[in-house]
């Protein structure tokens, strides 16, 4: 069954331009992972909240209102990357259709 998305919360991710580099902090560790690599620590339905704040940030990183964001913390584990810190933006991505994340590893 897939999950019901949060109308309020999912307002206007669609509109966020692919574009690492008006949101992230890249630098030469920063390495860019496909989303279907990584998996989330918290679960994205009660997330929904999490999301629509992480959304507006990274629309205020691209406008300069604030600075751009960390890349997702992740760590391998089990053959898969489990995101330590950016579920949120995980899952705004998810949600713009994104094929991929920039992410520091532990």
């Amino acid at each position: 069954m897939k999950p019901q998305r949060n109308p309020a919360a999912t307002a206007g991710i669609v509109k966020l331009p692919y574009d690492h580099a008006r949101y992230f902090e890249l630098d030469a560790d920063t390495q860019v992972v496909a989303l279907d690599r990584l998996s989330p620590t918290k679960p994205m339905p009660q997330h929904a909240p999490s999301v629509a704040r992480a959304r507006l940030r990274m629309e205020e990183a691209a406008s300069g209102e604030r600075p751009r964001r960390a890349p997702l913390r992740v760590r391998a584990e089990n053959g898969r990357l489990l995101i330590v810190d950016g579920n949120a933006t995980y899952g705004v991505a998810q949600m713009a259709g994104w094929p991929d994340v920039p992410v520091s590893i532990d």
